[in-house]
């Protein structure tokens, strides 16, 4: 398992801290009622990031065919890297937070978008 990043363990750290515990039990239960903590959405896009990073290594390096609009697979492999920097960038918290200031950034996110349904083998 990926280790988590300093500020996330910080931001998880303060959630939990409470007097009795009582916060914790309410964000375990939750877990355990819905499959998901409510701790991983205070930081969604780390989360996501978290995910999709590695499956993306994974993809890229397994990738045989690609989208028709995309012509060719070396094409597609460079798109999917785009989107592999653009989550890296996420992962880090080094996030430009207005569109613009990192193209690269702003373009993978924009591939990401276009194809993300066709992120399959």
């Amino acid at each position: 398992m990926p280790r988590k990043h300093p500020r996330y363990i910080l931001e998880q750290d303060t959630m939990f801290r409470c007097d009795d515990g009582s916060r914790r039990d309410r964000l375990l239960e939750e877990r355990r009622r819905t499959g998901v903590s409510p701790d991983e959405c205070w930081s969604l896009d780390y989360s996501l990031a978290c995910f999709m990073v590695p499956r993306l290594e994974v993809f890229i390096r397994g990738a045989r065919s690609f989208p028709c609009r995309m012509g060719s697979l070396g094409k597609w492999k460079a798109a999917l890297r785009k989107m592999l920097y653009a989550f890296r960038k996420m992962r880090s918290q080094d996030v430009p937070w207005k569109e613009g200031q990192d193209a690269r950034f702003d373009e993978g996110l924009r591939l990401f978008r276009e194809y993300m349904l066709s992120l399959w083998w």
